[in-house]
């Protein structure tokens, strides 16, 4: 049984949210060739305020600019994992 744990920074709509618990069960069904039945996604969403790269916490980090993807982070995801 798969079980993928995703960690975000808080901030996005439920309709994203939801796409991407469906987006990613359908990729681990199709590279894993597992059934949906036996597929787990935990999504947590961590505040900004608990979150910090190279010891800046993500929400002393402006917010205007939403980054590439539309993250609010001002990073990339595989910069920094959220």
């Amino acid at each position: 049984m798969p079980i993928i744990d995703i960690t975000l920074l808080e901030g996005r709509d439920d309709a994203t949210r939801r796409r991407l618990l469906r987006e990613v069960t359908a990729t681990v069904q199709s590279v894993l060739a597992a059934p949906p039945e036996s597929i787990r996604v935990v999504l947590r969403e961590v505040p900004r305020s608990h979150y910090a790269v190279a010891g800046v916490v993500k929400d002393e980090v402006g917010s205007a600019d939403p980054g590439p993807g539309g993250d609010r982070t001002g990073a990339s995801s595989d910069e920094d994992g959220a």
